[in-house]
């Protein structure tokens, strides 16, 4: 789990010094609120930007010596020292706030009002945020037993706030 906090630490930095708003997203939420560390069964470490942010996102990565695996207009993998960082480029339409996956075919989709202000929030001795409230924010991910770990978690097909586009 070392290179997986020094990892995100990292990532931590360099969009902090580009200037981009970032919060814990997906398992990485799970993980800071429910287990206080990166959930065991997780090896990557999900972030969440503005969609907008996302030429921003790639470039710093890049120049900080990321080797970037995914590039899609709203997803990067970013690997450091074999630890990904998957960033995930969201859009606000409407009440909904949403990020694709699996090439355009899926798309979590969220209530708007989880992401009009973020949470402040240390993990792993960063200062970060978190979609607010976190707790609202992983039922719509989890469900309601967010707080019980699950030994089969599918991220294509568990999500309630999974949608097929």
């Amino acid at each position: 789990m070392t290179a997986q906090v020094d990892a995100f630490r990292l990532a931590a930095t360099v969009l902090d010094e580009a200037g981009v708003l970032w919060w814990l997203s997906d398992g990485a939420v799970l993980g800071a609120v429910r287990d206080g560390r990166f959930v065991a069964t997780d090896p990557d470490v999900d972030l969440g930007v503005w969609a907008a942010d996302m030429p921003t996102v790639r470039a710093a990565l890049a120049a900080a010596g990321w080797k970037l695996t995914r590039d899609r207009p709203g997803q990067v993998w970013a690997i450091h020292n074999g630890v990904k960082i998957d960033v995930h480029g969201h859009v606000r339409a409407g009440d909904r706030v949403r990020y694709e996956l699996a090439r355009g075919r899926l798309a979590y989709q969220y209530p708007a009002n989880l992401f009009d202000a973020f949470a402040p929030a240390t993990f792993h001795g960063v200062a970060t945020r978190t979609p607010d409230p976190a707790e609202a924010y992983l039922t719509a991910h989890y469900g309601p037993d967010w707080r019980t770990p699950r030994a089969r978690w599918r991220w294509d097909i568990d999500p309630p706030c999974l949608i097929r586009l």
